[in-house]
């Protein structure tokens, strides 16, 4: 069993020790005409641009949707309304020599317009069609082009 002191101020296996994580966040999305545009922040790593979508970890006392909002809003810099839930992911990772498990939830989130500047978690933001988008999150270890996928299909019989 997990004591709940093992997480100071948020549920993060990573920096609190504790072996589980959550993370909530989402597929940001736009109307351009007669088709959608997806935002998806880069990082250049040592290694070439690696691609990810808005999200982060859940602090203590806070609901998972209020932390889909703030951390689209703290990663990319834009301000977005919830539309549906399309799904989370588990993953294990290795970090200072600790395994910790880690789940990611996603919502469909619609760009409503610009926020605070976007942290310097990552190094720019793009927006990109539907394949484009697609191409660069496949190789992402989180594979979060699923949710980009989840959320077309939403719009499309939704939108």
């Amino acid at each position: 069993m997990i004591e709940l002191d093992l997480y100071t101020d948020e549920y993060s296996g990573r920096s609190a020790g504790a072996p589980y994580g959550i993370s909530a966040g989402g597929v940001v999305y736009r109307k351009q005409g007669n088709d959608y545009e997806y935002l998806i922040l880069g990082r250049n790593d040592k290694g070439g641009t690696s691609y990810h979508l808005p999200k982060g970890t859940l602090h203590l006392g806070e609901g998972i949707e209020s932390a889909a909002l703030r951390e689209i809003t703290e990663e990319a810099g834009v301000r977005v309304q919830l539309k549906t839930f399309i799904g989370g992911k588990q993953a294990i990772f290795m970090h200072s020599g600790n395994e910790y498990d880690k789940t990611f939830l996603y919502y469909a989130a619609e760009y409503i317009g610009e926020a605070e500047p976007m942290d310097d978690e990552h190094d720019f933001r793009q927006w990109c069609g539907y394949d484009d988008t697609i191409a660069k999150l496949r190789s992402n270890i989180k594979r979060e082009d699923v949710f980009v996928e989840r959320t077309h299909n939403y719009l499309q019989n939704n939108g």
